[in-house]
């Protein structure tokens, strides 16, 4: 994160913003992959950038409803279900799980054991409704 954020405005004692879409998409993306050691995600991040950029209104996603904040979110190259469900949590929208290695690994630390399937990671966090999804991240971010 400080590579890229390196390559925003100065602010002090070496600090500096995360840089605008405009900067991002300035960048040749192999160059943008270099500096920030993103890897493959660079080019993702290129792409939304340059969408940022041409006038598409991702501010304008906020009001919109979980679902189709998810589903707009998902058709971003580069968001997998985690990270849409990661990002609509950053948004203020808690009830979707996204189930993947890390929330399979935090149910086997909070159990002792794996689970048999993803539904038993389900049913685990359906008692806390629409919260479920929060909580969930809680037991992630938790290990």
């Amino acid at each position: 994160m400080a590579r890229l954020c390196a390559l925003g405005e100065p602010l002090d004692e070496g600090r500096h913003a995360f840089p605008t879409p405009q900067r991002i998409a300035a960048m040749p993306p192999d160059e943008l992959a270099a500096h920030s050691r993103a890897g493959y995600r660079a080019a993702y991040l290129h792409e939304l950038a340059q969408r940022i950029s041409s006038g598409e209104d991702v501010e304008a996603w906020r009001g919109l409803p979980a679902d189709e904040l998810y589903h707009r979110v998902r058709s971003l190259k580069g968001f997998g279900d985690y990270a849409a469900g990661t990002m609509l949590r950053l948004l203020g929208h808690f009830d979707r799980l996204a189930i993947d290695t890390e929330c399979r690994a935090a149910f086997r630390r909070i159990h002792g054991r794996p689970a048999e399937n993803d539904r038993e990671i389900s049913a685990y966090y359906a008692p806390f409704g629409r919260w479920r999804g929060l909580l969930m991240w809680m037991d992630v971010i938790e290990g």
